[in-house]
This record gives C-alpha cells, sequence and structure tokens, in this order.
C-alpha cells in the first residue's frame, strides 16, 4: 500500500527538483542581500543610537560592567566616582567571568567622569548625562582596524588604551520608545518598513521576486 499513486521515483525526483529551485531562489537572493545588507547594518545601529537609548538623567541608577584582562584579578579593581557620581551598593566581583561590577547614581548634567582604578593606575571614562547625546554604551580594546570599523558603525563604543589592564567596560542603559499621540512604538517597526521599501525598490532591478 502506497500514500502517493506515484512511483517512489517519481516522488524523489520531484522533491529534488523542489530542493534545487528552493536553492536556486537562496542564491538569486545572495546579490541583493550584499548590496543592501552593509546599508542596512549602518541604519540600524544609527537608529537603534538616536531612536533606541534614551540618555541617562540626573538621579539615575547605571549599571557599570568592567572586564578584566585574564590574569588579573578583578577584586583588585576599584571605581573612583567623584563629584558626578555615587556608589549605590558595594561591588560584585565574579573572578570566573573576570568581572567587576558597580551600580552607580549620577548627580548633576553634562561630562561626568569616572576613574577605574587597578594598583594606583587610574583610567578616566566621560559618560554624558542629561539631554542631547546618546549614551555612552562602553569602550573596547585599543585602537585597530577592527575597532576603528566598530567605533565608525557605533559612535557610542570608545576606544582602551593599548596597555590596559581591561578587556572592555560596558554601562546599561535605558531603552526608549518613540510617541506618535498616545502610541508608543519601537524604532524596530520603522526600520522593518524601511527595509521593505528599499527591497520593493529592489525587486525588479535585480529579478527576484520577494
Amino acid at each position: 500500500m502506497r500514500i502517493y499513486k506515484d512511483y517512489p521515483r517519481v516522488v524523489m525526483v520531484a522533491l529534488l527538483r523542489s530542493l534545487l529551485d528552493v536553492a536556486r531562489y537562496f542564491f538569486l537572493n545572495l546579490l541583493p542581500m550584499a548590496v543592501f545588507l552593509p546599508f542596512l547594518v549602518l541604519i540600524f545601529f544609527q537608529m537603534d543610537i538616536r531612536f533606541g537609548r534614551r540618555p541617562f538623567v540626573v538621579g539615575e541608577s547605571i549599571q557599570l560592567y568592567v572586564h578584566s584582562q585574564k590574569g588579573i584579578d578583578p577584586a583588585e579593581i576599584g571605581l573612583e566616582t567623584g563629584m558626578g557620581f555615587e556608589k549605590v551598593m558595594a561591588p560584585v566581583v565574579m573572578p570566573g567571568e573576570s568581572e567587576t561590577d558597580w551600580k552607580i547614581r549620577a548627580k548633576s548634567e553634562g561630562l561626568v567622569f569616572v576613574k577605574v582604578v587597578h594598583r594606583n593606575k587610574a583610567d578616566q571614562f566621560g559618560i554624558w548625562i542629561g539631554p542631547g547625546f546618546p549614551p555612552q554604551i562602553g569602550w573596547k580594546g585599543p585602537l585597530s582596524m577592527k575597532n576603528f570599523f566598530r567605533q565608525l558603525v557605533d559612535p557610542s563604543i570608545g576606544f582602551l588604551f593599548p596597555d590596559s589592564p581591561y578587556r572592555f567596560i560596558t554601562l546599561d542603559y535605558s531603552r526608549r520608545a518613540l510617541r506618535f499621540g498616545s502610541i508608543s512604538l519601537s524604532w524596530i517597526w520603522i526600520y522593518l518598513v524601511v527595509i521593505l521599501i528599499l527591497v520593493l525598490l529592489g525587486k525588479k532591478r535585480f529579478g527576484v521576486e520577494f
């Protein structure tokens, strides 16, 4: 008893042809993807910076994560907040992750500095508090072509010194939504609309139906 009336060989041939058509459709889409993807990545980060990240405000608690280089005891990492911040809680040290975390609270607007200290060596980092700029989200390891391109894509990422005892330092930032009257909308929906428009404009040019 067979489920299909056709012979198994005929069914297998039809299945293989179907898979080949799917593969052909996929490869036809590679060209428009290669053309549009770099622009879509840049648009994604720029929209996230401008519309997805709310600036820090005075009185807000901020999580600061310091990831140390291998071989450095994270318990030796200290933090000096100066006049612009205050520590909200004691540091959380995770030796297995080479990570030291702080929660700090902003006390004044403008460019406020914190110092991360290791064995009497202090590295100073500026954090913008108040409206006008998207938040700095972190600092990666020293200037290189890879990190330069990363900052070009996302300007809110800074650099560390070449001999820095830290692999990277990151901040938590609050998400925000765009408001249209009483409607609150994430920027990602606008991003999807932009992608849809680009796809519709390019489908005839590349001869691919989406």
